[in-house]
Formats: structure tokens, C-alpha cells, sequence
């Protein structure tokens, strides 16, 4: 697993080269850190209010928005992920979907997937079960149902409420206009895992609807033509504050911290108000 966050720093960082100072250089993974199993750490000292990282929004596979990812879904052939062209996707729909996407085409060992290969070291990095209840109440059914068994009736509706939550964009998306109570096994899993890496991993950040509908990563899908798809479009043609970025995965969460981040020009900058050490853990809010 070292080998691969390793790939993944290094592929970040290859896409990242058109960016000037300071890019990931101030940061390292490690996992001597007090929170969480691994993380990252100061590779020198940070000042107060520096920035600590910059990220290319250039790039969909740094910066993925909701519309960045179905227009790259539109692009691909290989059948991995088929919705109903009338049902209405909204952005995190969008994103969950992408992700489900390479997931199933990873399964199928896929090779006609173009969108596989350019995201594959960040997958190989993603972890395969997630804790949260919607996934326990798929993946592992029987766990789920000892668990709400026991729980006051106020935490059990909350937990109800949440795995509803799933199965309704599930039936929304996947659905036919019948009722589906026992849909695929495989494809609610794989949907399960995909709603939950999104739903943890996700940020908040206020992106222009120039930049975020600029398709100057598009080029690295070679020349083709985009192409009309039974996909529908997203509910809304305004950019969405939702995005996936992936390196940001590795920081993790302290509510001790406060941390500010925002667009400036051609790139997303995060700083932090307090300043780090060399070797100090690096963590940001649980939310931007």
C-alpha cells in the first residue's frame, strides 16, 4: 500500500507541474500522526497564514465538479453504467455515478474504459468498505439490523432515514417505473460504495461557470468527439460548489484547526492560520 499512496503523490504531482509554489511540496504522507492511520505531515515549517497547498483546476482528475464528470461520462463507450435518459441526476448523483462508473469498469477488468487509466492510481488508493451506516446497512445487512435493534427510537429513525436516503437515488437513477425491492445485488453494492466515497470525500468550493464548464483537461482523452448518450443532463446548468479532490483526501479532520480555501486565478489555495512544524500533522476541517 506504501508503493501506491507513493504512485498516487507522484501522479498528483505530475499533473500538477504546470503549477508554480508551493504545489504538495510542503506537505508528506506519513503515517507516524496522531489522528487517523495516515496522513500527511509538514515537510518543513509552515508560517502562520501560509498557503500549504495549490492545486491546478485545470485538470478534472485534480479538481472533479459534478459537470466535469458527465461530460466526461458522455465521452465514454464501454457500457459500464446504463441510467434511464429521463431521470433527473443531480450533481452529487453526478459524481456518485462516475465513481460507480470506474468502479465497474475496474471489475470488469474493462479495457475499452478511457476514463479508467487516467484515474486508476487515485482508485488504487480509495479504501474498499466504508463505516458509515448506509454502507453497513447494504454490505453488511445483518450487522446493521443487530445494530438498530438496539438503539433508541430517536438514533434508529435517523439511522432509517439515512440508508433511505440511498436507496431512493438508487430507485431514482436505476429504476425502470416499477417498483424494484430486490434490485441487483452487485450493482446496489457497488452503487453503496460509490455514494459513500463521495459523501465523505466531497468539498465545498465556489467555482465560476466558466471554470468549472472549461474542458482544457479533455485533450488527454485524445481527440474524440464528444457524443450524444441517452445520459440526460443535470438538473441544473449552474456550476455546483460540490467537487472530488483527490489529494485532499489525504488530510484528516480536526475541528482544532482553521483552515481557508479559495480560488486564485488558475489554481485552489489552502492556508492555514496557525503554523506547523516540520514533521506536525497537517489537518484541515471536517467541511471547508
Amino acid at each position: 500500500m506504501e508503493d501506491q499512496f507513493a504512485a498516487f503523490h507522484s501522479w498528483v504531482n505530475c499533473l500538477n507541474k504546470p503549477l508554480t509554489n508551493p504545489g504538495t511540496s510542503l506537505l508528506r504522507i506519513s503515517d507516524a500522526i496522531s489522528i487517523g492511520d495516515r496522513g500527511l505531515v509538514a515537510s518543513r515549517k509552515i508560517k502562520p497564514n501560509q498557503c500549504i497547498l495549490s492545486i491546478t483546476i485545470a485538470d478534472p482528475r485534480l479538481l472533479l465538479t459534478p459537470n466535469r464528470a458527465w461530460s466526461l461520462l458522455a465521452l465514454c463507450d464501454c457500457g459500464a453504467v446504463d441510467i434511464n435518459s429521463y431521470n433527473r441526476v443531480e450533481p452529487m448523483d453526478a459524481l456518485v455515478i462516475f465513481f460507480l462508473h470506474l468502479q465497474l469498469a475496474s471489475l470488469r477488468c474493462s479495457e475499452c474504459c478511457i476514463l479508467l487509466p487516467l484515474w486508476r492510481p487515485y482508485l488504487e488508493v480509495l479504501p474498499s468498505h466504508f463505516t458509515d451506516v448506509a454502507f453497513i446497512s447494504i454490505r453488511q445487512p445483518d450487522i446493521y439490523a443487530r445494530v438498530l435493534s438496539m438503539l433508541p427510537s430517536d438514533m434508529r429513525f435517523a439511522f432509517t432515514k439515512q440508508c433511505s436516503r440511498v436507496h431512493t437515488a438508487f430507485e431514482r437513477l436505476f429504476g425502470n417505473g416499477r417498483s424494484q425491492s430486490q434490485p441487483q445485488p452487485h450493482m446496489l453494492h457497488n452503487f453503496a460504495w460509490a455514494w459513500s466515497l463521495v459523501n465523505s470525500r466531497c468539498v465545498y468550493c465556489k467555482l465560476t461557470q466558466e471554470v468549472d464548464a472549461s474542458t482544457p483537461g479533455f485533450p488527454l482523452l485524445g481527440q474524440q468527439a464528444f457524443k450524444q448518450k441517452k445520459y440526460c443532463k443535470l438538473s441544473s446548468h449552474k456550476p455546483s460548489d460540490l467537487a472530488i479532490v483527490p489529494f485532499f483526501d489525504l488530510f484528516n479532520h480536526s475541528p482544532a484547526v482553521s483552515v481557508k480555501l479559495h480560488i486564485d486565478g488558475d489554481c485552489m489555495r489552502l492556508s492555514s492560520s496557525g503554523g506547523s512544524l516540520s514533521g506536525d500533522q497537517v489537518c484541515h476541517l471536517p467541511s471547508f
